[in-house]
């Protein structure tokens, strides 16, 4: 990389004033509108989606060339299990496309960076919540339930899509299961849909709370009547 290059990256990293950042990096691009990490900056700070996944596809492109000319894709044996300074580039890239579709509610396209993720062994922990939501939606089951066990014990986050998604399937039985269970052992989720079914604005006092709210409102379209019947049975 460029020294010029290498001079404003550790400036834009040593400023916390968002317009001198703005600025370093236009300045940085100007330099070299190429350069992969240069591009993933300018992603991370831009606040416009569709800008962010233009500059992502970008880094991506010159990232996978890069790693093509260094023969990286070939079979790298002599190597001990060494992490390429690029390959970490590439994953970051790639789970910043995911959660910008995710932010966009593409959900076909997250699912297809969530798998090229998969692919790249990098451990990204909280992308796995956000892609049961993307399975609920796309129909990846088998996907959802790998995720699902790859826990000892899944959080709500987790669980609650997984057993929509499981009620979806025609697991009746074992989605309604692990819906009670969920009952059980998240306080909160009893009352926040009996006020949702009520059109009344639950009120979150915790961390744990707002995690719960976030994934009923993500799923709201999709959560089985059953559920509803369950949480709260009509009083006559």
């Amino acid at each position: 990389m460029k020294k010029e290059l290498q001079e404003i990256l550790t400036q834009i990293s040593e400023t916390k004033d968002p317009d001198q950042i703005q600025d370093l990096i236009e300045s940085a691009l100007e330099i070299d509108s190429h350069d992969p990490v240069v591009l993933l900056l300018a992603a991370e700070f831009s606040h416009d989606p569709y800008e962010r996944l233009s500059l992502l596809d970008h880094s991506i492109r010159h990232l996978e060339h890069h790693l093509h000319e260094d023969g990286y894709f070939e079979e790298n044996e002599d190597d001990d299990n060494d992490i390429h300074p690029i390959e970490n580039i590439l994953a970051k890239s790639v789970e910043l496309r995911f959660n910008t579709f995710m932010d966009l509610n593409y959900y076909h396209q997250a699912m297809h960076e969530y798998i090229q993720l998969l692919s790249l062994n990098e451990d990204t922990p909280y992308a796995d919540e956000r892609a049961m939501i993307a399975c609920l939606y796309t129909g990846h089951t088998e996907l959802a339930q790998e995720i699902y066990e790859g826990y000892e014990v899944a959080p709500f986050s987790v669980s609650f899509p997984y057993a929509i998604s499981l009620y979806n399937e025609g697991e009746e039985t074992e989605a309604i299961g692990l819906f009670e269970n969920l009952l059980d052992f998240v306080p909160s989720l009893k009352g926040f849909i009996g006020q949702l079914v009520h059109g009344e604005t639950p009120m979150p006092q915790t961390e744990e709370d707002y995690a719960v709210l976030n994934v009923l409102f993500q799923t709201a379209s999709m959560t089985p009547v059953a559920f509803i019947e369950i949480a709260h049975p009509h009083h006559h």
